[in-house]
């Protein structure tokens, strides 16, 4: 359904699909009804994330620590440290990683995203990361 008014809006923009009576006051509307729509995905997405992590969160919270060996701990100060980084010039703004990882990415005033954090939980940047759709997320060591 979102795809289908993004795709509205391109060819009204394109003009090839040229709306009738006034094509810059459509093509505003168009593009307000597409924002309230992202909008109310993002909130809802929030929403069910966080219903998510509170339901993660309980049972992690009863269980008893694992215990580690030397060796283990050994091999994690030895593993470089991949850093988090967005090829902005390559970013739309979409904002799924922020979707995904509110605690690591934003949306910087330019519209495009950013790094706010190399912390946050591993999963959703990895999320994050699967779910860019132009791929410019990187890991850099």
């Amino acid at each position: 359904m979102l795809r289908d008014l993004l795709g509205q809006v391109k060819n009204r923009v394109a003009g090839h699909d040229e709306p009738p009576g006034g094509r810059l006051d459509v093509l505003a509307e168009d593009l307000r009804s597409l924002e309230r729509t992202v909008s109310d995905l993002r909130m809802e997405v929030q929403a069910l994330r966080a219903a998510l992590g509170a339901q993660e969160t309980a049972p992690a919270a009863a269980a008893a620590p694992k215990r580690r060996g030397r060796k283990a701990e050994k091999a994690e100060k030895a593993a470089p440290v991949a850093r988090i980084e967005v090829r902005e010039e390559d970013c739309i703004g979409c904002g799924t990683c922020v979707d995904f990882a509110p605690t690591v990415f934003a949306i910087k005033n330019n519209g495009r995203a950013h790094v706010i954090s190399q912390d946050g939980p591993a999963e959703a940047i990895e999320d994050a990361i699967r779910g860019c759709p132009t791929s410019c997320i990187v890991r850099v060591t």
